[in-house]
């Protein structure tokens, strides 16, 4: 990671603030920023390996008090990001919030760091839509094995993707509601990424860069950024081969571990 070049260019750009250069200048500055930053996103935004997935597996359980999902390593959502609205398919950038947006597509582990992000979705992608056509979805379920990540109830019930039941049952069972429960305790990490980003980086409020590959780099630069910040399962066994195995196993954590 080439930290001597991060902080060359940091103070570059300071003492061309400091010294009044002129625009073109500063906007070359900001460039060289955001593409090193970029460069060190493969090294500062990575996957867990088996150390850290067990880690992150302790961490999640802790936070749901030692009950429910054992073998999660991340949890994933989707966090707009306002822009100012393009001149060229303004419609598909105007989200359901009603303003223009990118998507930001996270997944974070226990401590509230990205191990994987994807950005450039315009708002008004579904967050199942993004997920099933970034790069992360074919990978999945190599990169989760024997192990899962959260999503909320906009995303599909999959093999390496817990969700939780939705209520729409008229007696709905105990254990489904424990299940949901610790589901939630445990998701809340990647609700607690997205605020601590937002607070970290207070440009993410309205990402008001000249083009949208410009957005993304600002986005993307300040997951990195996040990750510096905050750098200074057993007992349930399923034949994955089955069919109806996610189900299956979705049964058996909210029954025998919830």
């Amino acid at each position: 990671m080439d930290w001597a070049t991060l902080a060359t260019v940091a103070q570059m750009a300071v003492e061309l603030v400091d010294s009044g250069s002129d625009e073109e200048e500063f906007d070359d500055i900001v460039a060289r920023v955001l593409n090193l930053l970029q460069s060190m996103s493969v090294e500062v935004v990575t996957w867990p390996d088996q150390q850290q997935q067990e880690r992150a597996k302790a961490g999640f359980l802790a936070e749901s008090a030692g009950k429910g999902p054992r073998s999660t390593i991340g949890c994933v959502d989707g966090c707009h990001v306002d822009i100012n609205t393009p001149s060229k398919s303004a419609d598909s950038y105007f989200n359901c919030k009603k303003f223009s947006s990118l998507i930001l597509q996270g997944i974070c582990n226990h401590e509230n760091g990205f191990t994987d992000v994807l950005i450039g979705f315009p708002g008004s992608a579904h967050d199942a839509r993004v997920l099933r056509e970034g790069p992360f979805f074919e990978a999945a379920a190599t990169k989760c094995c024997n192990c899962y990540i959260l999503g909320d109830s906009a995303y599909p019930l999959l093999p390496w993707l817990m969700v939780p039941y939705k209520n729409m049952e008229r007696s709905f069972p105990t254990w489904k509601r424990k299940y949901n429960k610790r589901h939630a305790q445990q998701r809340l990490a990647i609700e607690v990424a997205f605020g601590l980003l937002k607070q970290r980086f207070r440009r993410l409020y309205l990402v008001d860069a000249a083009s949208i590959k410009q957005c993304c780099l600002i986005i993307m630069g300040a997951c990195v950024l996040h990750n510096i910040c905050n750098d200074d399962d057993s007992g349930v066994v399923v034949d994955r081969s089955v069919e109806g195995y996610s189900e299956c196993l979705r049964k058996a954590i909210a029954q025998k571990q919830c």
